[in-house]
């Protein structure tokens, strides 16, 4: 007779795949911002001429833009998976589909709020001991950090501008604690695992001594 401990899928590890695509790239954004607020100074001492200096930039503007584009297809995968773990692992645990985890970030005007509901379930469901203020930061310094942007933090006229060093350290804000909040459920999804195993483990075991009485 196989035993439940081998029938047992091994939900969690299902997260390792995308969290680590999802942390690189949240390694190569931010990263780039920090590039994009250098002063020129920098940019000769290391020896880009004016020549080539705003082609350069131009460059690190098309590669940041890739990188947030990158980003989103395993983040998102990440956060279904994440969620819809939970529904074996924590049945009821939480509120929303993981469709609708990965819906809401679609929504004009909801964006702005359902997502972080939906990761603050799926965190609060997945991590033991939760740190606090972690979510509110991740999630203040993602919103400003977009919308700065947008609205002209950037350009490859006038680098180490207020406007860039702002959004690079925002970018790098943000990505951080996003690394964090991923790390910690993913972690805490390999435990409730665990504890899903010597569960189903457990009860096989009972049935099996019951049944032979």
């Amino acid at each position: 007779m196989q035993s439940a401990t081998t029938q047992s899928p091994p939900l969690a590890a299902n997260l390792r795949i995308p969290a680590a695509i999802t942390t690189a790239l949240l390694v190569v954004g931010p990263g780039v911002s920090v590039f994009l607020a250098l002063p020129g100074t920098f940019w000769a001492a290391v020896g880009i001429d004016d020549a080539s200096f705003h082609g350069v930039l131009g460059g690190l503007m098309i590669l940041d833009l890739a990188a947030f584009f990158l980003t989103i297809a395993p983040f998102l995968v990440w956060m279904y998976r994440a969620a819809a773990n939970l529904g074996e692992l924590r049945p009821g645990a939480i509120t929303m589909s993981p469709s609708a985890c990965v819906g809401w970030w679609f929504v004009p005007v909801a964006s702005l709020v359902m997502p972080f509901r939906a990761m603050k379930q799926v965190y609060l469901a997945s991590v033991a001991s939760p740190t606090t203020g972690l979510l509110p930061i991740w999630w203040t310094l993602w919103i400003v950090s977009r919308y700065a942007d947008y609205f002209g933090g950037r350009s490859v006229v006038d680098t180490a501008s207020v406007g860039a060093v702002v959004v690079a350290a925002l970018s790098v804000g943000a990505g951080i604690t996003c690394v964090a909040i991923i790390r910690q459920v993913s972690a805490g999804q390999l435990e409730l695992q665990e504890d899903h195993r010597r569960t189903v483990s457990l009860a096989s075991e009972v049935g099996h001594v019951t049944s032979q009485r």
